[in-house]
């Protein structure tokens, strides 16, 4: 009985950490796709600010992650 809660819960941590990293992937694309369409629409002396937005995101997003990962980890 013990075994299979265990086999269970483990299953279950499995199946939150992949939907948990879907939806990290998913927001990930949104907001790279956001900053593209901001670059589409603003003025070209603009494309510096967009581009830095961009990185920024993109960095603060891994850093949240990868933070996260390690923090469930430990």
């Amino acid at each position: 009985m013990k075994r299979e809660k265990i086999e269970l819960e483990n299953t279950l941590e499995k199946e939150q950490e992949s939907l948990v990293n879907r939806l990290w992937k998913r927001m990930e694309k949104l907001e790279t796709d956001k900053k593209l369409l901001q670059l589409k629409i603003q003025p070209p002396h603009s494309f510096n600010t967009v581009i830095i937005n961009l990185l920024f995101s993109y960095f603060t997003f891994d850093m949240i992650y990868t933070k996260q990962y390690y923090l469930k980890k430990n």
